[in-house]
């Protein structure tokens, strides 16, 4: 494949040799062809990249607007702040706590493979794993540029930890819902995908058939919504942060009054927004 090149370059060197009126023999023109492939190739995947990084340095992060396989993606990797850590504070602010796409896309458009690990919580139980950022590569010819991310074995523990006992993103939950769904007439293989979803760690409230029905059929009527009032109930009664409740009513349009006029709670409502 690279001879077609060094053939173009040698023709051009002979070329200008030529009007300038000096001979030279052909292994020395092979010679000075094969340099000059050399350098373009040194150009093209170590100096061009970082010239094109500038463009990205004040940035601080990739644009959202970016595509998935867009060139942002490699040339950030040149810049200074790639791959850095972020402040938890400012990262999670005005963010409900979870492991779902929007965080997870902000954590890569700054090189990170994972979020930042909270500072509210307490974390003294992850002393034992370490904290070293390490370099994970992904992409290819079919999935874009390669491109590394960064993270430690410290912050896949957590959010490993974190994705099994907490409340999942309501676009997950809907998802692993819906595909649940498509099996409803088929009882041994929605068994099946009742208890794996069940097992890690979704809502038993939205596997019921009632759940599942509603679901399949599209239905958006008050009764539909059965489900997801007796699961915010237990979310109340286990005492489950009120940031994960109030994100539930928002993503489905419900209101603290309709889910907690019969709970016994109904005296705590002013913690949620509603």
């Amino acid at each position: 494949m690279i001879f077609q090149p060094i053939k173009i370059v040698e023709a051009v060197v002979r070329t200008a040799l030529n009007v300038i009126g000096i001979g030279i023999g052909v292994f020395a023109v092979m010679a000075i062809c094969v340099i000059c492939v050399i350098l373009f190739l040194v150009f093209l995947f170590t100096v061009y990249p970082r010239l094109e990084a500038e463009k990205y340095e004040s940035y601080g992060e990739i644009p959202a607007y970016a595509s998935k396989n867009g060139p942002e993606w490699q040339y950030a990797q040149y810049t200074s702040w790639w791959g850095k850590r972020l402040d938890p504070e400012e990262f999670w602010k005005g963010r409900t706590i979870w492991l779902d796409a929007s965080a997870t896309d902000a954590a890569r458009r700054h090189g990170r493979d994972y979020p930042p690990i909270p500072s509210t919580t307490n974390n003294a139980w992850l002393a034992p794993f370490s904290d070293k950022d390490e370099g994970s590569t992904s992409g290819g010819p079919d999935s874009g540029p390669f491109i590394t991310f960064y993270g430690s074995y410290r912050e896949r523990v957590y959010w490993d930890k974190f994705w099994r006992t907490h409340p999942k993103p309501p676009e997950d939950l809907a998802r692993e819902q819906s595909q649940t769904a498509e099996d409803l007439d088929i009882p041994n293989v929605l068994s099946i995908d009742r208890s794996r979803e069940i097992e890690a760690g979704y809502p038993p409230e939205a596997f019921t058939d009632d759940a599942l029905r509603f679901c399949k059929a599209h239905d958006q009527s008050k009764a539909s919504a059965a489900w997801k009032i007796s699961y915010l109930q237990r979310l109340r009664r286990e005492h489950t942060d009120d940031s994960y409740i109030n994100a539930y009513l928002n993503a489905w349009n419900l209101s603290a009054t309709e889910v907690f006029s019969t709970n016994s709670d109904v005296e705590n409502q002013s913690k949620i927004t509603p």
